[in-house]
């Protein structure tokens, strides 16, 4: 009969943009606490740490998957949770390395 599907996109040359945002960020980081050293007491660069992680970790849609795979394993049998299924062989990355093996 069919299944309801969901496309995540990945917006081209966000991973470049990103990374030039985090250059930005960092470079503010340096001059806020340059300026105001008192602020190093907030911890603003490992803060800009932990955002870099989470926002590449973001980025990573075959890591997503994985965590989707031992989510769903590690709540198989639970019929309260319901995890989407992901078609690997229908992901961007899975095509693209198809497509170059032609």
């Amino acid at each position: 009969v069919g299944s309801q599907v969901v496309f995540k996109i990945q917006r081209p040359g966000i991973k470049k943009q990103v990374q030039a945002d985090l250059r930005v960020l960092r470079f503010l980081v340096g001059r806020l606490i340059a300026e105001f050293p008192e602020v190093a007491l907030m911890d603003p660069r490992g803060m800009l740490d932990e955002f870099e992680r989470s926002i590449t970790a973001e980025l990573d849609f075959v890591d997503e998957a994985r965590n989707m795979e031992r989510f769903s394993a590690n709540f198989a049998g639970d019929d309260l949770v319901r995890i989407p299924i992901v078609f690997e062989a229908l992901s961007m990355s899975s095509m693209m390395s198809r497509a170059r093996a032609r």
